[in-house]
């Protein structure tokens, strides 16, 4: 069998003295005679003796010279000798080499046990590389290693890290029906795998399967992970069914490598469809599971559907580790779930898990996140102050206090952490300059530059670019030229960072000759320019309105070896409405459509803009129905853009549906609206002054005042609602509810039309029966306030209802029914259930947090096993206020009331 063909090409093939070649060297000291007969006077046991006795004690030329008096030695004494030899503390591998190649060309030939016993001796003196050369030698003279001398250097070999002479020695062994064992064969794979021979790694697996010696999934799972980090979960899945074909039966760690590489691919359809197979397959997921199905969500933006996850994790009986603690609350922090990341450390801490370093880094990054400086500086200080001192906490609480414009007691703690025995990395001196640079200390910043000790490496690339962005941003020339000089001097060039911010400056102050210059010598000398370079020269271009330079320049983006993508196009076309260029317009569309992108938030915000100043408002509103219809959320700034159109144009009924919609659509009114509100009210709004008052109170957003203002608004028109009362209720009895909803959907200008109303006298202010009818105002009033007079209550209940035995029921659908249901935190609410309940059941909860689309509510009437209440995130559509409690009900007992 030619064995060269399993041993990797870098080792050197055997020719004349072969062995241990590479110990030859050409003034060796070792001069072998031939030795006459030995004379008959020595005795072959003493000589023997005494031949050990000097290889044992290192001295090769007399045993060598000891061996040569035997008379015809055998194969058995140079065994011996050998033997001896590498016994001692002092072994020439080069002397033992030109032994072998003695042997080898005169005799005696060496057999089996020569072999074993220099393999033995080589793994003794820990020479790896010259046992393989042994084994390799050993099969070429056509004997077999051993089952235990083929398996400890496998062992050696993986040990070592030497895997490709790993691959070698296992093909060998599988030549000779040796099979590894199988902690073995799963620690070569996962080496193997770790290090991207996903392919040597399936070699063996494959030898394995077809000399029938794999039995469990562990030995081809580390191929399934494998595959699955490098982003080939089909080929992974491929595999998958191919092993259960073999009837392999998979374990939890098959399917979990499954999930991971789905999740990283972003299926979440393929994640959870391999969850419920793993389940079908009498599979149970484990921890390691679960963690990688939460992370995957909550990277994803999926926070709810993670909880559900953790919800089924717990429900199961598979408690999560600290890690999973970690992710999770990690996740509830920086989406600002404050109450629910509290409720976990609580519990987390009840089940005994103390948190590391790296919960608190989670937990303090979370809140820093979420703009909660304060409480994490608080946080960290106090864990720091605990005497835990991590790096990374450390550099997250100084960079709190730096957010916070506490740069010199950021600067202060450092020293005092210093001399405490702490060392600050290169991020924890950025981390100081940052806060520096940010609040506009710059020339502290350079001090401090030349200040800090840096250690060997010095200050780095980061470090200079964060005062250059700083001097760049305050079109300090005489700091950039420092900046540039101080990196010379210290050998550090200009990255593709600090070129942008060069030739932001240099677009900003107008010297575009000079940002030309730079990008030219970016793209000849490097660093290559990158994509927010060119779009950084896209927009100044355009600010400065060389609409055309600009159009050139984003043609020439396929020179520096890029492509426009839709920021480019958003900056390009934005210039194209201001400047109503039509033409070029629609030729960046035909572009965008080629390179097949699809309009984002912000084109259609420069669209909506550019229609809007053109007073095409039907255009507009078809714009935004078409974002809806494509997913793309409209934001605040496209509300405000429109409202702005419609508050010019007096439109009474568009400025109603418009807000509502708003609203609903999770955008909350912000100073921009405000101030198109208080443009409005100037002029036209001032013959609706009752219409007005909803309106700001609405934009202000506070449900407290809302409620307010509306008792204001009713305190004198409780005559009126009698009256009305009574109207509605005679309505019922002559069955004439469509006159009610009429009425209901009359606009004020035609309010007189209202034959219905005519029973209320006609001393009724006009602007009040306007905005009370306006848009269904009136149904608003079905909410069952404790506090709203009796009158309101029934006149609103039947609106609402369509005959007089229905119940009191809550309308999502009018706007200031919507507007009075936006809840501030503590208020107490009833929550519609329809999971625990088929039929659906309404319980009490209190608000916990809120954005007037979604809450966070804590339930009053469910506990979790340890007590705590159980907090929900639900949609505001099936949220009402808590009803007045009630002395007296109606029970369905026995067929009857």
């Amino acid at each position: 069998m030619p064995l060269c063909i399993l041993i990797p090409r870098r080792i050197i093939p055997f020719n004349k003295n072969h062995l241990f070649k590479h110990f030859f060297s050409s003034n060796s000291s070792l001069d072998i005679e031939e030795e006459a007969t030995a004379s008959s006077d020595y005795n072959y046991v003493e000589l023997k003796l005494k031949m050990s006795k000097f290889a044992t004690s290192g001295d090769f030329n007399n045993a060598l010279h000891t061996l040569n008096l035997i008379r015809t030695p055998t194969v058995i004494e140079y065994n011996g000798f050998i033997h001896s030899y590498l016994k001692s503390r002092c072994v020439s591998l080069c002397l033992l080499a030109e032994l072998y190649d003695r042997m080898v060309k005169i005799g005696p030939t060496p057999n089996v046990t020569t072999f074993n016993i220099l393999v033995n001796g080589m793994f003794k003196l820990g020479r790896l590389d010259e046992v393989l050369i042994v084994i390799r030698d050993m099969c070429e003279s056509g004997f077999d290693p051993s089952f235990t001398c083929l398996s400890t250097t496998l062992k050696k070999c993986i040990d070592a890290g030497k895997l490709e002479d790993c691959v070698s020695v296992f093909q060998l062994m599988m030549e000779l029906d040796y099979v590894p064992t199988e902690p073995t064969i799963n620690s070569l794979n996962s080496k193997l795998c770790g290090l991207g021979m996903i392919r040597e790694a399936w070699f063996m697996v494959s030898l394995l399967l077809g000399k029938n010696c794999l039995q469990g999934g562990y030995s081809y799972n580390p191929i399934l992970w494998a595959l699955c980090k490098s982003g080939r979960s089909f080929t992974a899945l491929k595999l998958f069914y191919l092993m259960k074909k073999k009837g392999i039966i998979h374990n939890v760690s098959a399917y979990t490598a499954l999930i991971y590489g789905f999740g990283l691919e972003g299926s979440e359809r393929d994640v959870f469809r391999s969850l419920k197979e793993m389940r079908s397959n009498g599979c149970k997921p484990n921890v390691i599971t679960y963690t990688v199905i939460i992370k995957f969500l909550c990277d994803s933006g999926r926070i709810d559907k993670a909880l559900l996850s953790w919800n089924e994790m717990i429900n199961e009986g598979c408690d999560p580790d600290l890690l999973l603690y970690n992710v999770m609350i990690r996740e509830l922090f920086q989406n600002d779930r404050i109450p629910e990341a509290m409720n976990l450390i609580q519990v987390m801490t009840q089940k005994g898990l103390s948190p590391s370093s790296y919960f608190y880094a989670a937990w303090g990054g979370g809140l820093l996140k979420v703009g909660e400086i304060g409480i994490a500086s608080k946080l960290l200080h106090y864990v720091i102050s605990n005497g835990c001192v991590d790096v990374v906490l450390c550099n997250i609480y100084l960079h709190c206090l730096c957010r916070d414009n506490r740069s010199r007691e950021a600067l202060s703690v450092l020293k005092d952490m210093i001399k405490n025995g702490f060392l600050p990395t290169n991020v924890t001196y950025n981390t100081i300059l940052q806060g520096f640079c940010t609040e506009n200390n710059i020339d502290e910043a350079l001090e401090l530059l030349d200040q800090f000790d840096w250690g060997q490496t010095g200050p780095d690339v980061f470090s200079f670019n964060i005062i250059l962005a700083t001097a760049c941003k305050q079109k300090n020339s005489s700091m950039i030229i420092r900046i540039w000089n101080r990196m010379e001097y210290e050998g550090i060039e200009l990255d593709v960072v600090g070129s942008t911010c060069l030739i932001r400056y240099f677009c900003t102050t107008g010297k575009f000759s000079d940002c030309f210059k730079l990008l030219k010598s970016m793209t000849q000398n490097g660093p290559s320019p990158t994509l927010l370079t060119l779009n950084v020269i896209l927009d100044k271009l355009c600010e400065n309105k060389y609409l055309g330079e600009a159009y050139k320049l984003f043609k020439y983006f396929g020179y520096f070896g890029l492509s426009p993508d839709m920021t480019s196009y958003n900056i390009l076309l934005h210039a194209c409405k201001k400047e109503q260029n039509n033409l070029l317009e629609g030729e960046l569309f035909r572009y965008m459509n080629s390179q097949k992108l699809k309009p984002d938030v912000y084109t259609y915000s420069s669209l909506i803009y550019g229609l809007c100043k053109e007073g095409k408002l039907s255009t507009v509103m078809q714009f935004r129905y078409r974002m809806l219809e494509y997913g793309v959320k409209p934001t605040t700034v496209i509300y405000n853009t429109i409202l702005q159109v419609l508050f010019r144009r007096g439109k009474f009924w568009e400025i109603k549906s418009f807000l509502k919609a708003m609203i609903m659509d999770g955008c909350e009114p912000d100073a921009c609206t405000m101030e198109i509100y208080n443009r409005a009210s100037k002029s036209w709004l001032k013959s609706f002054p009752n219409f007005a008052k909803i309106l700001e109170f609405v934009i202000c957003g506070s449900s407290e005042v809302i409620h307010v203002v509306i008792m204001i608004f009713l305190e004198n028109t409780l005559q009126f609602l009698q009256q009305l009362e009574g109207t509605i209720n005679r309505m019922f009895e002559n069955q004439s509810s469509a006159t009610l909803a009429n009425l209901a959907s009359k606009g004020g200008d035609k309010i007189h039309e209202c034959n219905c109303l005519g029973e209320l006298g006609t001393g009724m202010d006009l602007d009040f029966c306007q905005t009370l009818i306006l848009s269904n105002f009136l149904q608003g009033f079905a909410t069952p306030f404790r506090h709203l007079p009796e009158p309101i209550f029934k006149a609103s209940a039947l609106i609402h209802r369509k005959s007089p035995e229905e119940p009191i029921i809550h309308c999502n659908e009018c706007f200031l029914c919507w507007v009075i249901m936006r809840f501030k935190k503590g208020s107490k609410v009833e929550v519609f259930n329809a999971k625990e309940f088929p039929s659906g059941a309404w319980q009490r909860a209190v608000i916990v947090s809120g954005n007037g689309h979604n809450y966070t509510v804590k339930y009053d009437c469910f506990r979790e096993t340890n007590n705590e209440s159980v907090v929900h995130k639900v949609s505001n559509k099936i949220i009402r206020p808590l009803p007045p409690p009630v002395s007296r009900v109606e029970c369905l007992k026995l067929e009857s009331w």
